[in-house]
């Protein structure tokens, strides 16, 4: 049962299936999960009425690349399928499927389509979950954003077509980052 059929603590709840999803079989994302989470806990205040679902989507991001998850190997939607599912809540899987700018790596792998039942609202919670993935390194260290791109972008070979996504993707991702920095800063939490 998801976190939208009547849950009370979602987050408590992503929170527990990432785990559930990524300690054992893919624990390099587990501990990029529980950074990213933590991070989003940590700034949710400043997104008032969105802070629960800015926690709980940060908790999930990862949560595709459970090996039992894979349909399409592509991680955002292979986890925003996963999600609909099992009843969370729409936005919330939304918000997982478009995972720092995938929509690009999407229609580049041919699932344009597929991904196409996921909405990108384009919003600053958006942009605070990119931040979240962007400025915590794969194994859940802190990242200084143009090197975590750079990593992106060069840590799958560059024919890769995530590495080539990544590449076109870095104003993009870096503009959310300056946003919610932004932000940030102006409710005290930078």
């Amino acid at each position: 049962m998801g976190a939208y059929r009547g849950r009370v603590d979602m987050i408590s709840e992503g929170r527990e299936l990432a785990r559930a999803k990524l300690a054992f079989e893919v624990p390099q994302r587990w501990g990029h999960a529980q950074a990213t989470g933590k991070e989003a806990e940590r700034i949710a205040p400043a997104f008032g009425a969105d802070a629960t679902v800015l926690a709980t989507a940060a908790w999930l991001l990862d949560v595709g690349h459970a090996p039992e998850l894979a349909q399409t190997g592509f991680a955002p939607l292979d986890g925003a399928n996963y999600l609909r599912a099992e009843g969370w809540l729409p936005r919330l899987v939304d918000l997982v499927a478009h995972r720092s700018a995938s929509g690009s790596e999407a229609t580049t792998r041919g699932l344009r389509t597929e991904y196409a039942a996921f909405a990108d609202e384009q919003s600053p919670t958006r942009d605070a979950l990119w931040y979240c993935d962007i400025v915590i390194g794969p194994n859940g260290e802190w990242a200084d954003v143009d090197a975590r791109i750079t990593e992106l972008t060069s840590g799958y070979g560059a024919g890769d077509v995530a590495a080539r996504t990544a590449a076109k993707a870095r104003e993009e991702l870096a503009a959310a980052v300056r946003r919610t920095r932004q932000r940030l800063k102006g409710k005290g939490l930078a």
